[in-house]
Order: structure tokens, then sequence, then C-alpha cells
């Protein structure tokens, strides 16, 4: 029994160390590697526009709630 333990303990601590290697290795990469964005201009050229005849209630009474 104590040898399957010891087997048991070897490899899940190998397997354990490996993920954690990965896991801080990706955080590094995270921190130091720019998240890709878009400009203002190219991001409201993607955006659908707003079907005006579609809305229940008018901006000035919006702009009041």
């Amino acid at each position: 029994m104590a040898q399957l333990l010891i087997f048991l303990h070897r490899w899940l601590g190998v397997l354990l160390g490996i993920f954690f290697a990965m896991w801080f290795f990706s955080g590094a990469v995270m921190m130091y590697v720019p998240f890709p964005s878009l400009s203002d201009k190219e991001r409201l050229t993607y955006l659908p526009e707003i079907n005006t005849t579609a809305l229940n209630i008018s901006p000035p009474a919006a702009l009041q709630q």
C-alpha cells in the first residue's frame, strides 16, 4: 500500500508541477503581450444601425427616466 501511495504522490506531483508551470508562463505572456484592440472608428463601423421605428419611448422621455 505504501508503494502505491509513493508512486501516486510522485506522479501527481509531476502532473501538478507541469500544470503550474503552464499556468505561470501563460500568465507571464498575458502580462507582456498586448491584447488586440480596435480604434473607436473601426469599432463603430461594424456596429449595426439602430432601428428608430422600433423604439417604444422617445429620447427625451428616456433621458428623464
